[in-house]
């Protein structure tokens, strides 16, 4: 399941580099974006598990609330008040404007909420099976040759799709070498 893979890499990211008591824009902006993401990933992840393996037909449309409720009933989650908890505070995370709220909300991120989630995974590591993804890295050398022409990475590999007649960024990704070698004459 796609969505269990990017949730277990994420809460890993997640648990690497939070500090609460890190008052930077950047981070606390990190964090809670990410965490509301891993939010996302979990009950859509629950969601997914409940109707498609366990067949249980009130989650195919399952709102987030109604989700947790069922797998507090199915006993995937131990504490149905922290996840509506989560919910809530997920929610009113793009209607915070204080730095204080969102310091508080890294807090209870780290406090309980990362570690919530992540018993979760744990529990359905046992039931959903491991599933690769394709991930392929953006080349170094790619990044830093558009810095230092000033390029916008996005545009640049647009470009060389449509121009190359590549089907998607990741076979520009894989390609970059030759690209860089062949059509722009560069050996470093």
């Amino acid at each position: 399941m796609k969505k269990f893979e990017q949730m277990k890499r994420l809460h890993g990211t997640i648990s690497k580099y939070i500090d609460p008591y890190n008052c930077s824009d950047v981070v606390i902006s990190g964090i809670t974006a990410d965490f509301d993401r891993l939010f996302e990933l979990s009950w859509k992840t629950l969601k997914e598990y409940l109707h498609g393996q366990l067949g249980i037909s009130e989650a195919k449309s399952g709102s987030p609330k109604i989700i947790i409720k069922i797998a507090y009933r199915e006993e995937l989650i131990d504490d149905e008040n922290l996840w509506l908890e989560m919910l809530r505070y997920r929610n009113d995370d793009t209607h915070q404007y204080r730095k204080s709220d969102a310091l508080l909300y890294v807090s209870r991120i780290a406090d309980g909420y990362l570690g919530e989630i992540g018993k979760l995974i744990d529990h359905l590591r046992g039931v959903i099976p491991d599933e690769v993804i394709d991930d392929v890295e953006i080349p170094e050398s790619m990044i830093v040759y558009c810095k230092e022409r000033g390029l916008s990475l996005a545009e640049f590999v647009t470009e060389l799709e449509v121009k190359l007649h590549y089907e998607d960024a990741d076979s520009v990704f894989r390609d970059w070498e030759r690209i860089r070698q062949g059509f722009f004459g560069e050996n470093h």
